[in-house]
């Protein structure tokens, strides 16, 4: 496997572990009641909505790689681009969960738009919004998760750089297909005629498995196209 493509694929792996803990997370405190799907049909759908986004973020790095100038390993610049595609994506994920639980907490069900265009409401209306305490702790963790993610990101790159590459052009173009074609089977989500939806989540009419089952960035996307 080239070194560009395990990095990609270990990386990913971090970022879809750390939202299959978060929706864990959900499930324990904020689905209290049995859903009436199986635990394992809930959470192979929600990790098909974590896919999707981590997908998303990872095909900039991964359409990168393709080129020598920008190669994860080969250049300075596709190094610095690589980490920071994927730092902008754990520091925007932690920093969405933290506005999401506090959304949980207050109504029981994940941040929207329409969530962040409150926010910025009160923040237009009360100058003092963002220096509240609770708003605080949320950006302070937000940033230490992010910089931790960071630096991860940069032992993964060391400890998979240090290894010895393979020069064989054929495994290379093979690895690059599969994990492009990965992530864009992930994109649309689903095997048939309709890609994974926002909808899918309602199957059960139970609102605690379809808050389990969604991530923060689904919701956000259905509330900004509806």
């Amino acid at each position: 496997m080239p070194k560009s493509i395990a990095w990609i694929l270990a990386t990913m792996l971090v970022m879809l572990l750390l939202m299959m803990a978060y929706r864990l997370f959900v499930l324990a405190l904020f689905a209290p009641e049995p859903a009436p799907a199986s635990v394992g049909q809930l959470l192979w759908l929600g990790f098909k909505y974590d896919l999707r986004y981590v997908s998303l973020f990872t095909l900039p790095v991964l359409l990168a790689s393709f080129s020598g100038s920008l190669h994860l390993f080969k250049s300075s610049a596709g190094k610095k681009f690589g980490i920071i595609v994927f730092t902008i994506f754990s520091s925007l994920l932690l920093l969405l969960y933290g506005i999401d639980v506090a959304n949980l907490i207050a109504y029981n069900e994940h941040a929207s738009g329409e969530t962040f265009h409150e926010l910025i409401r009160q923040q237009a209306a009360d100058k003092k919004l963002m220096t509240d305490a609770p708003w605080v702790i949320i950006i302070l963790l937000a940033g230490v998760g992010a910089w931790l993610l960071y630096l991860l990101h940069r032992l993964l790159h060391h400890a998979i750089g240090v290894k010895k590459s393979s020069d064989n052009k054929t495994m290379r173009l093979f690895w690059q297909g599969l994990t492009l074609l990965i992530c864009v089977a992930a994109l649309y989500g689903n095997i048939g005629t309709k890609p994974l939806q926002y909808n899918d989540a309602k199957q059960w009419k139970n609102e605690q498995a379809a808050t389990a089952a969604l991530n923060v960035f689904e919701c956000m996307a259905h509330s900004i196209r509806y």
